[in-house]
């Protein structure tokens, strides 16, 4: 076989391997809806965004990105919802090793606002993670929002309760229902009480409640 079969038959082994993707793994979520606005998707084997249209399976790398307007729904296999807000970056990050053998969806808020909605009495709320450029929360079972930019993080809770930690310190607290904390460039402050009955989406979840119920 001459040297030129050989770099093309390399060459198409290497695009059916990336062509083929995630395909066979068992997908971590799905964005359900885009309620509002645009949503872009960026697969981890992609260079580019491409715009979400209908249901979308999510796998570990993809990156969700909202336009000015745009509100998307994603639940994960976990049981766990997340509603991600306007001008917004969220992405599905790679397994770590951990010390059990119970799975763990991992994600990141690169920018912007969203909510996250985790059953208090499911094996899920045990399993799911949120961070930030400066911060971790680890969900216990509640409704909570996060908003991340650039020299800040704040995360409100309106039910249950969520692990707080200040990546730079290592310092980390709980932070319960009614309650807010933020790490910004002065470390871990909080939490105080603040009035969750302003915010609709921390106080109406029956939008979360209809896309459970309806097993779409």
């Amino acid at each position: 076989m001459t040297r030129m079969h050989l770099l093309v038959l390399l060459v198409l082994a290497v695009a059916v391997a990336v062509g083929c993707g995630n395909q066979g793994a068992e997908p971590l979520g799905f964005v359900e809806k885009v309620e509002k606005g645009e949503a872009f998707v960026k697969k981890a084997s992609a260079p580019d965004f491409t715009k979400v249209e209908g249901r979308l399976p999510l796998f570990e790398g993809d990156v969700i990105k909202t336009s000015e307007a745009g509100e998307v729904v994603i639940r994960f296999a976990t049981g766990a919802i997340t509603r991600v807000m306007p001008a917004s970056q969220f992405e599905i990050q790679p397994a770590k090793v951990a010390q059990t053998s119970q799975k763990v969806i991992y994600t990141r808020l690169a920018q912007g606002i969203a909510y996250f909605y985790v059953e208090r009495d499911k094996e899920g709320a045990k399993k799911f993670e949120v961070e930030t450029e400066r911060a971790i929360a680890s969900i216990k079972g509640t409704i909570f929002k996060v908003e991340s930019t650039k020299d800040s993080t704040t995360l409100s809770v309106s039910e249950g309760t969520v692990g707080f930690t200040d990546k730079s310190s290592g310092k980390s607290i709980d932070v319960l229902a009614f309650q807010k904390a933020t790490v910004g460039t002065d470390g871990l402050t909080g939490p105080e009480q603040f009035n969750f009955m302003t915010d609709p989406y921390l106080t109406d979840a029956s939008s979360v409640q209809f896309i459970q119920s309806s097993g779409r």
